[in-house]
């Protein structure tokens, strides 16, 4: 199955903003969108699974929803099943990530503590594995991003399993651990308030450019760093690499955005 987390900071990479923003002190109740009646889901695992994926496939926050009801009813039924709890944290983390806006972040804040659950709960299943510590750094960093106080006292988290996914898989989702390394050296404050370091940054998302020299966001996310490091014909050339890149399933959702977001980093290079 194809990952779809890999936008947290420059959306927010997504990749994950870990900058404190104005919170809401009295959150409403999130509406679900939901629409599966739990109550009613097979008790079949396999069916249950090929339902999970085709939720997953449509991508949208309704059907993600049911995914996620999905999962859970499978966990219910195989509460050891390393794979199902680690995609439901993905499925939680993207939900967490498409509630954009003041108004959506008590939704944004509702679905990454289930995606920090799911987590945590994939690596004491297996702490040899890269997706626990994954899941569960990118849903901090989208859980710090509701906050007006405390974001700061999540980043050393977020490091800790960022860096616990580095060793263990820096492969995965498309280099996803150096890219979530990077981006939060990018974004954090600098020291003594935080662990931002822009050299750092850039090198972690160097690496993964060069791990998935395909990867649009990628480029993305390099090109901010190299941005804020005062590299502008190279961040131009990675935002070129984000304008020209060919449609693919694995990112034909996203591409319209990051395209969008690197028109806005060159016009910010030009002092547009």
């Amino acid at each position: 199955m194809k990952h779809r987390s890999v936008r947290l900071l420059l959306l927010l990479p997504p990749l994950l903003s870990v900058v404190p923003l104005a919170g809401c002190p009295t959150p409403p109740a999130v509406i679900s969108l939901a629409r599966l009646d739990p109550s009613l889901l097979a008790n079949d695992p396999k069916v249950l699974e090929a339902q999970a994926e085709e939720l997953d496939r449509r991508g949208d926050p309704a059907s993600l929803e049911d995914c996620l009801l999905v999962r859970e009813k499978q966990l219910s039924l195989e509460p050891r099943s390393f794979d199902v709890v680690w995609r439901a944290a993905r499925v939680a983390f993207e939900l967490a990530e498409d509630a954009v806006g003041d108004n959506a972040k008590p939704r944004r804040a509702k679905f990454s503590q289930k995606g920090i659950d799911y987590a945590r709960r994939a690596i004491a299943l297996d702490g040899k594995r890269v997706e626990g510590y994954y899941y569960h750094a990118v849903c901090l960093g989208l859980l710090a991003s509701t906050r007006r106080f405390g974001a700061l006292e999540l980043i050393p988290e977020v490091m800790k399993n960022g860096k616990s996914a580095v060793e263990l898989g820096e492969k995965f989702d498309h280099g996803g651990p150096h890219r979530l390394l990077g981006a939060t050296y990018t974004k954090a404050p600098s020291w003594p308030a935080s662990v931002g370091d822009v050299e750092e940054g850039c090198e972690h998302l160097q690496r993964a450019v060069a791990i998935d020299p395909a990867f649009p966001g990628n480029h993305l996310y390099y090109c901010e760093a190299l941005l804020r490091n005062d590299r502008h014909a190279e961040a131009q050339k990675e935002c070129d690499q984000v304008l020209v890149a060919p449609p693919d399933p694995a990112w034909n959702r996203m591409l319209p955005r990051w395209r969008a977001e690197a028109e806005q980093l060159l016009r910010r290079m030009s002092g547009g």
